[in-house]
């Protein structure tokens, strides 16, 4: 037992609800247990800031920038570099050290904020009950602490990549140390969970718009782009990940060098900023979503720098040309560091790119795609657009936030897209605009049914235009304008944006492609009673829900037939009495981490068994929910 792990923050958590011998991300139980660690570290620093602030004192910087950072390095697909780990609880071990010989009270911290062993005894207190992450009163109270948790991450992340530019906002730092040290002690309320739940929601809105004011000063409005996605013939760097800093860094520093630069994922927002497009090298976006990165780096030939999140265990074809920045880390990938001024060392860098071949060809695309509609052009084109909706040539639209992942359930966006009626328009923000950015899907009397507006982050710009719609439609409530909001969660981020969403009375969310696996039921019967929160179930299903005929709309309660296309751990998560007539079947790898990516179909070609007969013994199982 010693070696086990215990994670479900993403989408990936094997079987849809958990993570316990190894990562689906790739994490390894002994780097999981020191993440655990460092968070519990960051819960003590966060509980002597709290009653330093409550003494009186003002919030204390490195504190609160250091807890960021903790944040951070924990969240999905960022850090795997178990001795920047260790380095960073070290670190955070001496910043409470140091804030706590300065207090006037001790009295009632929480054990972690007491705890201050010496790193050889890092391993032995990551195996410690007092640091996992199961150890409350019940399940639910387990659940609601780690949505705060993962919230906070969410919060911490997007003032990352706002950076040094974000505006001051002690009333943020304050609470997310607040809130942190809250989840600290034992005996926790669920109600008080709850409102702690929405009050991380506010702070999530908060830090959305910190990161989208530091963006814009910095480098302008974003413009409507047409973003190229062809490769040239010279040898150049690639830059994935959301730092904009990053990226400005990289082409400052090659500018002149011969060398052209190209964005990955989300950083292809990058290329709709005016500041980035005074650079002529930066030529275009390469590849897809984060996910596909061993695919897309591994054609491309020079060097990649990951920067600040979005961090795949590389493969051993590039891994030699793979470099990190920020909270990013890799055990042997070179992490760049900052010079004195500030500035990124990226000479190493430069000078390999010089000797790389150019890019080949990655997975087949559109040629170019059109991004850049942040909430100053949506505002200019409100007009024309609610001309539209009054006229019906607009009939709704779908309001997609969140990233994408690699499991095969998350094909339901493309499908979404697809069969979408022909007047409705995605509004999308976030890397899952990737399931469908390909669909060439038009346009609707010049407005884009693929409306491109950023990055995860960005959804301080879908809400911004939906409060302009609701203005400009004259209406009381957000929730009487056609939109149908949707979460693609696979990470932190995602989770603040729900929570930012839930925090402005925003109703009728649906929440997928899976359910998280914290969200107990008695936290969704919550969320479903005070917010209407729905999961997703299937497209075809679902786009009559969203866009009802003759006022007809499906009953809430059904849920999807059980087809040979779905993933074995969605089968097993939604219905969990159908277990035994699998296992009878001959389907005995249920819980191998396979299940998450399997279709019923691939299994059962796998184990050698129609799946005609598993389907029809499902659906004389009496069980069957």
């Amino acid at each position: 037992m010693a070696n086990l792990m215990f994670c479900y923050q993403c989408q990936e958590a094997a079987m849809g609800a958990g993570c316990s011998l190894t990562g689906v991300c790739g994490k390894k139980p002994e780097l999981a247990k020191l993440q655990d660690l460092l968070i519990y570290a960051a819960k003590g620093l966060a509980a002597v800031s709290a009653e330093w602030i409550a003494e009186g004192n003002p919030v204390p910087g490195e504190a609160a920038k250091t807890v960021r950072r903790d944040l951070v390095m924990t969240a999905v697909n960022v850090n795997y570099d178990a001795s920047a780990i260790r380095k960073q609880v070290t670190k955070t071990r001496r910043v409470k050290r140091e804030l706590l010989e300065k207090l006037a009270n001790r009295e009632g911290l929480p054990e972690a904020a007491l705890w201050d062993d010496g790193e050889a005894a890092y391993e032995l207190m990551a195996s410690s009950p007092k640091v996992s992450i199961l150890t409350a009163d019940s399940e639910d109270i387990i659940g609601l602490r780690e949505l705060v948790i993962y919230g906070l991450k969410g919060i911490s992340a997007y003032l990352e990549a706002a950076g040094e530019n974000a505006p001051e906002d002690a009333e943020t730092d304050t609470f997310l140390l607040q809130a942190l040290a809250k989840t600290a002690g034992t005996g926790e309320n669920f109600n008080e969970l709850v409102n702690l739940v929405l009050k991380t929601g506010q702070y999530a809105y908060r830090a959305m718009e910190r990161l989208d004011q530091a963006n814009t000063a910095r480098f302008g409005e974003p413009v409507i782009t047409r973003i190229n996605r062809v490769h040239g013939v010279k040898p150049g760097i690639l830059i994935a990940g959301s730092d904009l800093g990053v990226a400005e860094e990289v082409l400052r520093q090659t500018a002149g060098t011969g060398i052209e630069v190209y964005a990955h994922g989300e950083m292809m927002t990058a290329l709709t900023y005016p500041h980035f497009r005074e650079y002529p090298h930066f030529v275009g976006s390469y590849g897809g979503a984060w996910w596909r990165e061993k695919e897309d780096f591994d054609c491309f030939g020079g060097p990649v720098i990951v920067a600040g999140d979005a961090m795949v265990p590389p493969g051993a074809s590039y891994e030699t040309r793979l470099y990190t920045a920020g909270a990013a880390g890799f055990p042997g990938c070179r992490h760049l560091e900052r010079r004195s001024d500030g500035s990124l060392d990226l000479t190493e860098v430069i000078e390999q790119a010089k000797n790389s071949p150019a890019p080949r060809d990655t997975a087949p695309s559109a040629a170019s795609a059109v991004g850049g509609f942040g909430r100053k052009r949506m505002a200019a084109l409100s007009d024309m657009i609610l001309d539209d909706v009054r006229s019906q040539a607009i009939r709704g639209f779908l309001a997609v936030v969140g990233d994408d992942g690699r499991s095969a359930v998350r094909k339901y966006y493309t499908e979404l897209a697809e069969k979408m009626p022909a007047r409705a328009v995605i509004l999308a923000a976030g890397s899952v605009k990737y399931r469908f950015e390909d669909l060439g899907l038009g346009d609707i009397l010049g407005i884009q049914r693929l409306t491109d507006m950023g990055q995860s982050g960005d959804c301080y710009s879908l809400i911004q235009t939906a409060m302009n719609f609701k203005a400009g439609l004259n209406l009381e409530d957000i929730n009487d304008l056609p939109f149908t909001w949707l979460v693609s969660w696979n990470d932190q981020r995602s989770i603040a944006n729900l929570l930012a969403l839930l925090y402005l009375g925003i109703k009728d969310i649906y929440l997928g492609p899976t359910m998280p696996a914290f969200i107990t039921r008695n936290v969704m019967s919550v969320l479903e009673n005070t917010f209407d929160l729905h999961e997703t179930t299937e497209a075809e299903r679902d786009l009559k829900e969203f866009f009802p005929e003759d006022g007809e709309t499906r009953a809430k309660s059904v849920k999807p037939d059980i087809t040979k296309d779905m993933l074995v751990s969605d089968i097993v998560r939604r219905y969990p009495d159908v277990v035994p007539t699998l296992l009878a079947c001959g389907l005995n790898c249920l819980t191998c981490g396979a299940s998450a990516f399997e279709t019923l179909e691939e299994a059962c070609q796998v184990h050698g068994i129609p799946v005609d007969e598993v389907l029809e013994a499902i659906q004389d199982d009496p069980m069957r929910d």
